[in-house]
């Protein structure tokens, strides 16, 4: 596959325009459309859609973004690379956090890691859970943080802690007032959910087919931000502790019965060895959560029964 013609593409969809592309990369834009055209023949994809007046990506085309951006980027930076190893420093340590761990969680505990390890460079990124296992199971990144489990083969996981799934209400409302809440509580309130494609929305339709009931879904939105709009005053949502720290006042969690866990990792390509800053960097992320859970009572694990998790609940074997 021709880097010309990816640069091409990845700086068409960014800069908005062949001809700025075409200013970029010093070429004509007839030049530029020409490796395009070849990329989509040689793709068999339809990246633009075209008119007179602009190139507008496909969804083909937006989806085919994600992959080759990451390609031309790890390229680039090859340079780099090379001169940080002849400078003696030690290899940059590539980290990608899923987006629910990223503000409280993440953020939190590679900036002490930063501190603690100013000779190391660190490159981070937030992504979704499927480009996150993809992306690590092809050597993108050294170390991840996501739910488990791990759906994709060439990925090593090891359990780092857990939390109970929780309901996000307003502090004011009538549902923010009962010691725990059940399907049967909810399944009429307006509901904020997470986008049908999550793990977290899974999650909570398996709840309420557990229970027969339909829920009221009145608004898609990302978790961050149903969080934010349930402490606003609208609605509930399906959280978890790290979502609920990074919402600032207004949210109140409550407990969800039946319980069960969601379980939260640290993943590694097969085969790459724990250096040690790999392992300090994890061991924060773990003591960062767990602070984290220890301020929130209603996400502590269950005393009463155990918790099913939440593949199995997913799969429908709740005990």
């Amino acid at each position: 596959m021709n880097l010309r013609a990816l640069r091409a593409f990845c700086l068409t969809v960014t800069r908005g325009s062949l001809a700025a592309a075409a200013e970029e990369m010093h070429l004509s834009q007839p030049a530029v459309s020409h490796l395009i055209a070849n990329l989509e023949h040689e793709l068999k994809l339809k990246l633009f859609s075209r008119d007179k007046r602009s190139l507008v990506p496909t969804a083909e085309g937006r989806s085919f973004y994600r992959e080759a951006s990451r390609a031309v980027a790890g390229i680039e930076h090859l340079p780099q690379a090379a001169a940080e190893i002849g400078a003696g420093k030690q290899g940059r340590l590539r980290v990608v956090v899923m987006a629910r761990l990223a503000q409280s969680v993440a953020a939190p505990a590679l900036a002490e890691f930063a501190n603690a390890y100013p000779q190391i460079p660190l490159s981070i990124e937030v992504h979704r859970r499927r480009d996150i296992e993809r992306w690590m199971a092809n050597l993108q990144f050294d170390l991840g943080f996501e739910p488990l489990p791990v759906t994709r083969a060439g990925i090593v996981a090891e359990l780092l802690f857990s939390s109970r799934l929780v309901i996000g209400v307003h502090a004011r409302s009538a549902l923010a007032q009962k010691p725990f809440l059940e399907a049967a509580d909810l399944h009429r309130e307006p509901l904020i959910a997470p986008p049908g494609d999550t793990l977290l929305r899974q999650q909570l339709n398996a709840v309420f087919q557990q229970a027969r009931l339909t829920p009221n879904l009145m608004i898609e939105a990302s978790p961050a931000v149903a969080c934010q709009m349930v402490a606003s005053g609208i609605g509930y949502t399906f959280c978890d502790a790290f979502l609920a720290a990074a919402t600032i006042g207004g949210l109140t969690l409550v407990p969800l019965v039946p319980s069960f866990t969601l379980d939260y990792g640290v993943i590694r390509p097969e085969g790459r060895d724990v250096t040690l800053p790999m392992q300090a960097l994890t061991d924060l992320v773990r003591r960062t959560a767990e602070d984290i859970l220890s301020r929130t009572p209603a996400a502590a694990q269950s005393s009463e029964r155990k918790p099913a998790s939440s593949s199995a609940l997913i799969s429908g074997k709740v005990g």
